[in-house]
Formats: C-alpha cells, sequence, structure tokens
C-alpha cells in the first residue's frame, strides 16, 4: 500500500483545505513539473496529492502532498485519491526497454482502470485523462488533420498506441453513469525541458549532469553522427501548453469531452533535426520510409521496437475544438517548443 514519502501538508488534518482537492497520478513525469506549479498558483486549488513511484519535483509547494504510489496498487491509489475533487491521470509507462507487454499492460491499462475506479469511488466531480494522439494510428493519405471524431486506428505493433486506446475504452466504460465529468486529451508529441520524463529519475544526477554537458557541448558544435530524417510531417506540443488545458479542465473550464492537443504548425523531417541541432544524413525520404517499413516486418523481440511506427505514416490531428470550447491558447507552436527543448539541453 503507498504511504506518504513527503508531504506539506498532514495527512487527515483536521481541517479541509479550502479550494480543490486535486490528485495527480504520473505527477514525476513529463508534464508533472509544469502541472503541479501551474495548481499550486491557482487560488481555486486548495491541495494537491501527488501520485508517482519515482522523484517528484514539488517537494518545496506549499499545497502539494506527496505520495508515493504505484498505480498497479488499488488499495494504495484507493487511500491517496479519497476525498480528491479531481482526478488528473498522467502515469504511463512509455519505454518498453526493460519492461514486458504483461508489465506494460498492468500499469497502462490496469492502473488506469484502478485510478478511474478510485475516482469515481471518491465522487470525484472530474477525471482528467492525458491519451495521445497515437491512438489514431498513421494514415497513408491523409488529406487534412484529423478531428477527435475521426475512428481510432491504433496500430497492433506500438504498445503505446494500443494501450492508451485499451484505457479510453477503461476510463469511458468506468466513468459512464457516475456523476463524474470526464476530460479526455489527446496531444501530438510533448517536448519540452521534461521530455525524458520519469525515468531520469533513476540516473544519479552526477550522470545526468554529465550527459547534459556533453549532449549540450555535441549540439553546439554539430559533432553528433548525423541522423536520416522522418520521411513524414510532425507535429509537437509543449509540456506547458499541455499542462495550460489540464489545468483548464481541472477547474471546470469549457465543457467535457475529448480534445486534441498540438502546437500550430507541422515540421518536415529536415525542419525537425535542424530545429533540435542535428545533422542530417542525406538520404531520400523513400529510402528512409523503406527501412521503417522493413523494420515494422521483424518480430518485435522488445515492446520498444514498435516506436517507429510513429513515423512511418502522417498522423496530424486539428485542435480547434480545444481552442474554442476549453479556451486552450498554446504558447509555442510545434517549432518553437522543439527548439525550447534543444534550449533545455544546451543551456
Amino acid at each position: 500500500m503507498g504511504t506518504p514519502s513527503t508531504t506539506s501538508a498532514p495527512a487527515g488534518s483536521a481541517a479541509r483545505p479550502a479550494g480543490l482537492t486535486v490528485a495527480v497520478t504520473g505527477a514525476g513525469g513529463t508534464l508533472g513539473p509544469a502541472l503541479l506549479a501551474r495548481l499550486s498558483r491557482s487560488a481555486r486549488v486548495g491541495r494537491i496529492v501527488a501520485l508517482g513511484r519515482h522523484a517528484i519535483e514539488a517537494r518545496t509547494e506549499p499545497k502539494v502532498d506527496i505520495r508515493r504510489v504505484d498505480v498497479r496498487d488499488r488499495d494504495g491509489v484507493e487511500e491517496a485519491l479519497a476525498g480528491a475533487d479531481v482526478v488528473v491521470h498522467m502515469a504511463f509507462s512509455l519505454y518498453g526497454i526493460f519492461q514486458s507487454e504483461q508489465e506494460l499492460f498492468a500499469h497502462n491499462v490496469e492502473g488506469t482502470a484502478n485510478v478511474a475506479r478510485a475516482a469515481v469511488a471518491a465522487g470525484a466531480q472530474r477525471f482528467v485523462y492525458t491519451s495521445s494522439a497515437a491512438v489514431y494510428g498513421g494514415r497513408k493519405a491523409q488529406s487534412e488533420p484529423l478531428a477527435e471524431d475521426a475512428q481510432l486506428q491504433a496500430g497492433a505493433r506500438l504498445f503505446y498506441a494500443r494501450h492508451k486506446a485499451q484505457a479510453e475504452l477503461v476510463v469511458r466504460e468506468l466513468i459512464a453513469g457516475s456523476d463524474t465529468a470526464l476530460y479526455l486529451f489527446r496531444p501530438c508529441a510533448i517536448v519540452g525541458p521534461h521530455a525524458a520524463g520519469a525515468a531520469i529519475s533513476l540516473v544519479p544526477r552526477s550522470v545526468i549532469e554529465g550527459a547534459r554537458q556533453i549532449a549540450g557541448s555535441a549540439l553546439r558544435m554539430s559533432t553528433l553522427l548525423p541522423l536520416p530524417a522522418p520521411p513524414v510531417p510532425l507535429q509537437f506540443v509543449h509540456e506547458d501548453d499541455v499542462a495550460q488545458a489540464l489545468e483548464l479542465a481541472v477547474l471546470g473550464s469549457g465543457e467535457p469531452g475529448v480534445y486534441n492537443l498540438a502546437g500550430d504548425g507541422a515540421l518536415n523531417g529536415a525542419e525537425v533535426l535542424r530545429l533540435l541541432g542535428l545533422r542530417r544524413l542525406p538520404v531520400p525520404d523513400r529510402i528512409v520510409g523503406g527501412g521503417l517499413r522493413l523494420l515494422a516486418t521483424t518480430p518485435p523481440l522488445i515492446p520498444a521496437i514498435g516506436w517507429p511506427e510513429l513515423i512511418r505514416q502522417p498522423l496530424l490531428v486539428d485542435t480547434h475544438r480545444a481552442r474554442r470550447r476549453l479556451g486552450w491558447r498554446p504558447r509555442f507552436t510545434s517549432a518553437q517548443a522543439l527548439a525550447a527543448t534543444r534550449l533545455a539541453l544546451t543551456s
């Protein structure tokens, strides 16, 4: 069962804080720092219960109660979410390098079910879930960006897309018929200073700083090995712009529903490498595409082998609904979000 590791407001204190109590899973991941900072500044949020398996960058925030809880621990999740007015579920195993398909499913889908059940049992007003644009799947002949009512075609080869789609179905089923409103977000590739996610917390800080200095120097001097450019256009969204959308949902802005998130503009592969400060290997897109198709025929010895599926076919999403119905106003374009990611590596 999960137990508090660091708290700023003692659990079970007699005085219930004014404002919303917001529980956030996956608070140590890519979106955690930006979202916790936003919620901590909000006058409408009284207390934040931050759940994570790894270190969480919020130990000095006065509203934050940090809990070391794994979403696979059903009892621990229920205890941590008790009394929550809003639940934001972001916990997800991304990489698929050291975990089996079964372990990933237990965390990503069964863990999501634990959180959704606990949110309903707690009587939460809102459940905010971060899915992914990957649930749409690539479209060979995509003529325009996909709206939220597009059919889901998550590729079977990529566990990430498949688990996100399965988790969406679980959330919808468990929230349906309850008094909990569902906000479901489908962001494109999330970038920014914390793009590495929670996995970085497992690496000693001295190693991180050394690697950052090496990577920064290599990027500044363009000494990294050249890479083939992705053969399809790509969208990116900055972590703080996603956090802005989540905060709007936490506060009950707009209306519940499904929302795509992406920065303005789509970038071709050469632009992506340039903005990251990487050199391009002069290989035609058709050759790169052929290599990706060949890779797709190889046995998936480890789940991570499926990741190239995301750049094999175009996948662009339309964000008009989030702007119109939610009042979302992203500060970063796709290009600016990538540039900010490079800046975080080189500074």
